[in-house]
């Protein structure tokens, strides 16, 4: 895709962030939940994801002028679907809920916060094809990783 060949198409990358080039820390996810690693998973993924979609450079929080802190609350599986021949479990799906704050270090202000983000995750379960619950759970933090950092975004204007 070239957007440099559009003239006055409006866009261009990095648009849309506050402050463009602010620092920030990521601290680790605290994880309320029994599944052992899931606020390293969504601490990694938010990390690619800063990197990858913001202006922002990442550093340590004692340097950062901003930190973004959150806790892994609650994971839930639901049944969506059973096998019609035995009534086994065909389709699940992983609900990850996390509360998120970004917040400026100098100031204390929240400069965006969520209480109860959820995302979901998908997966086949071994009596069928044989999918890990681990493939909905990296569906469901990857998807909450982009949330996050759309939260860093300057809301439009009017």
């Amino acid at each position: 895709m070239v957007l440099g060949g559009l003239p006055g198409c409006g866009y261009r990358l990095g648009a849309g962030f506050a402050d463009e080039g602010r620092t920030v820390a990521v601290s680790v996810f605290e994880n309320q939940t029994s599944v052992q690693g899931l606020g390293a998973d969504l601490t990694e993924a938010v990390v690619k994801a800063v990197q990858a979609r913001t202006p922002h450079r990442l550093t340590s929080a004692e340097t950062a002028q901003t930190r973004l802190e959150g806790t892994v609350r609650r994971v839930e599986q639901r049944l969506l679907s059973r096998t019609p021949e035995a009534s086994l479990p065909q389709e699940v799906e992983v609900v990850i809920t996390v509360e998120v704050a970004w917040l400026d270090q100098g100031t204390g202000e929240v400069l965006a916060s969520a209480v109860d983000l959820r995302q979901v995750g998908r997966f086949v379960p071994p009596s069928v094809v044989g999918e890990r619950v681990e493939v909905a759970d990296r569906q469901a933090v990857d998807r909450l990783a982009s949330d996050i950092v759309g939260m860093m975004r300057e809301p439009w204007a009017p």
